[in-house]
């Protein structure tokens, strides 16, 4: 969720974990949809910068400013088409 909460994603812990390279990967809810849908996400074993988790599918994320996560402080675009814009962002596991 970023931390003026307008873009937001609800999704199972195991969609999250594992090893997969823009496989598509479920969600059960968002700021863009309150049905369950999915998007093409990464969390390559070896990229510090993994998982990445995004509204709509990862290329397109990026240009659209629709990342919600990314790991290990990763920047670029990825970030700054998001953070700035929306005050930050929270990560919330249970």
């Amino acid at each position: 969720m970023t931390g003026d909460g307008k873009l937001w994603l609800y999704a199972k812990k195991e969609q999250v974990l594992g090893n997969y390279s823009n496989k598509k990967r479920e969600i059960l809810e968002s700021s863009t949809s309150s049905e369950p849908y999915q998007a093409r996400w990464y969390n390559r074993k070896g990229n510090k910068e993994d998982p990445w988790i995004s509204l709509i599918d990862h290329h397109p994320a990026i240009v659209q400013g629709m990342i919600v996560y990314g790991e290990s402080n990763y920047g670029g675009v990825h970030a700054t088409r998001v953070l700035p814009i929306h005050n930050g962002a929270n990560v919330f596991i249970r």
